[in-house]
C-alpha cells in the first residue's frame, strides 16, 4: 500500500455474544430426499434433533422431533418409499390438513396395522397385515380425490376414503421404537400445457418475439437480443415443468414472479441454467441457483441433452429437481434480500448468447395461500442474516440486534503495509472513502 492520505472505512459488524426424454403428459417423479441433509424437511416449530440421512436413508427413533416437509399434496399424487423399522417399531406419517385444523395419520409397521388410517383420531381404515422382513418394504400411498390407497410389496393393504378436495401437508416421525425411510419420491400430475407447441399463443418479450421461433414443437432461441420470453399470465403457487436442452457451456435462466416490465435477478427470481464441467463447484451462478444469492444443492443435468425441470413455489419457499433429483430448496422469508420480492409474476425463459431448446411447458395450479404456518416459525438470525438483514432495512436500526455501527479513520504514510482493522465474526465493510487522490492504495481482505 502506497499513499500519504487518509482512509475512512465504515465497518458494520456484530457484537460476539453466548435425462431420459419424458411425454408430455407423464407425471413427473420427484426426490423428497438428499443424499446427506434434511433440507426440505426443517420446517416445525422446533429445532430437528434425533435424525440422521446417510447416502439418502433417513434413520430415527422414537425420541426424534417430527420432520415436516416444505412441501403440499395435491388431490392426486403418488407417494413412493422404503421403510425398515425394528421389531415392534412403527412410522407414523401425518398429512396436515391445510384448509382446517385437524389431520390425518397413517402407521407404517409390521403386523397386522400397517396402513391404518385416522382423521383426527377416528379410524378410516384397519389397515392390513405386512410381514416381517430384514431387508424392508416398498410402499406407495395413491391419492386420487376421494380415493386412498397404501400399496406395500406390491400388494394392496389398505384403503378408505377422504373429503375429495382437502389439501394436506406432509410430515414424518417414528412412534415407536426405531425406523428408517429411504428413496422417498413423489409422483404428480403435470397440469395443463403453457405452450401449444405450434406458436407463441400466450407469450410476449419486451424486443419482440424475433429471436423466439418454434421449431418442430420446440421452443428455440436465436440469440437476438430475445430477453426473456415471458407468459403473458401470471403465477403465484405453482408447479412449473419443462424439458430443455442447452449447448455446452451455455447460459440462460428460468425467470418467475416477475412484474411484467421488471428483471428476474433483481426484481423477481430467476433459476440460473448453465452448462459447466462436472468438476466445476457449485456457485451461485450454478444450474438452480436462484441467481446471485444462492446456490443449488446438486448437480444433476446433462451436457447438450435433454433435462427435465421442476420448479415448485408455494409462498416463500422454492424448489427445484434436474431429472428427478433435488437440487434447489430455498425458504425466501429467511433471506432478507430475497423476502420482499413479489409472490406473483410471469414465467419466463432467458436469452443469454446461447442457444437453447425448450418443450413440454406445463403448470400445475397450486394451492393459494402461503403454506403451513409452521414453516414461517420464527427462529433466530445467525450473525451474517443479522448484518445483512441491519443493511437493507433501515427499521432495524430502532431494533437492539447486537449489530453495530462503526467508523474508522486512519492516516497513512510510506509505502509500508498497513493493518487497518482487525475484525472477527460475521461483519461487512459498506464503505472505503479516500479523501485524497494522492498516491496508490491496493486492499487485501
Amino acid at each position: 500500500m502506497r499513499c500519504v492520505t487518509s482512509v475512512v472505512i465504515l465497518l458494520l459488524g456484530l457484537l460476539p455474544r453466548a435425462g431420459s426424454e419424458a411425454r408430455a403428459s407423464e407425471p413427473f417423479t420427484l426426490s423428497l430426499l438428499t443424499r446427506n441433509s434434511l433440507d426440505g424437511w426443517d420446517y416445525g416449530a422446533q429445532p430437528i434433533v434425533g435424525w440422521s440421512n446417510t447416502d439418502g436413508r433417513l434413520s430415527g427413533d422414537e425420541r426424534a422431533t417430527p420432520l415436516l416437509a416444505s412441501w403440499t399434496l395435491g388431490t392426486q399424487f403418488d407417494l413412493t418409499f422404503h421403510w425398515q423399522v425394528q421389531p415392534g417399531s412403527a412410522l407414523r406419517i401425518s398429512f396436515p390438513c391445510l384448509e382446517a385444523n385437524g389431520r390425518l395419520d397413517l402407521r407404517i409397521a409390521e403386523g397386522d396395522s400397517c396402513g391404518a388410517l385416522f382423521h383426527d383420531n377416528k379410524l378410516l381404515s384397519a389397515g392390513g397385515n405386512v410381514p416381517a422382513s430384514e431387508t424392508g418394504h416398498q410402499s406407495t400411498l395413491r391419492r386420487q380425490r376421494d380415493s386412498w390407497q397404501l400399496f406395500v410389496d406390491g400388494q394392496l393393504v389398505a384403503k378408505a376414503t377422504i373429503p375429495a378436495e382437502m389439501r394436506l401437508g406432509l410430515t414424518l416421525a417414528v412412534a415407536e421404537g426405531a425406523a428408517s425411510v429411504a428413496n422417498m419420491r413423489l409422483d404428480e400430475p403435470v397440469g395443463r400445457p403453457i405452450f401449444n407447441g405450434v406458436d407463441l399463443t400466450g407469450w410476449w418479450s419486451p424486443r419482440g418475439l424475433k429471436s423466439w421461433p418454434v421449431v418442430d414443437g420446440e421452443i428455440t432461441c436465436l440469440n437476438r437480443s430475445g430477453d426473456y420470453l415471458r407468459t403473458e399470465q401470471e403465477f403465484a403457487n405453482f408447479t412449473f415443468s419443462c424439458e430443455y436442452k442447452m449447448r455446452r457451456g451455455g447460459n440462460s435462466g428460468i425467470g418467475i414472479r416477475t412484474a411484467r416490465n421488471a428483471w428476474p435477478s433483481g426484481d423477481g427470481i430467476e433459476l440460473q441454467l448453465l452448462d459447466e464441467p462436472l468438476t466445476a463447484p457449485l456457485t451461485r451462478s450454478s444450474t438452480m441457483g436462484l441467481y446471485g444469492n444462492v446456490g443449488p444443492l446438486a448437480r444433476a443435468d446433462h451436457s447438450e441433452d435433454w433435462n427435465r425441470l421442476v420448479v415448485k413455489a408455494e409462498g416463500y419457499l422454492i424448489t427445484a429437481w434436474v431429472n428427478g433429483e433435488l437440487v434447489q430448496h430455498v425458504n425466501t422469508a429467511r433471506l432478507p434480500e430475497l423476502k420482499y420480492r413479489p409472490l406473483s409474476g410471469w414465467i419466463g425463459i432467458q436469452d443469454h448468447g446461447a442457444w437453447i431448446r425448450v418443450r413440454n411447458l406445463n403448470v400445475l395450479p397450486g394451492h393459494e395461500g402461503l403454506g403451513p404456518t409452521a414453516w414461517y416459525a420464527q427462529r433466530p438470525l445467525d450473525g451474517s442474516q443479522l448484518v445483512l438483514e441491519r443493511l437493507m432495512n433501515s427499521e432495524r436500526l430502532a431494533t437492539p440486534d447486537g449489530v453495530r455501527a462503526a467508523a474508522l479513520a486512519l492516516p497513512l504514510k510510506g509505502e509500508q503495509e498497513q493493518v487497518l482493522a482487525e475484525l472477527s465474526g460475521p461483519g461487512a465493510v459498506v464503505q472505503l472513502d479516500v479523501p485524497s487522490s494522492t498516491g496508490e492504495l491496493a486492499f487485501y481482505f
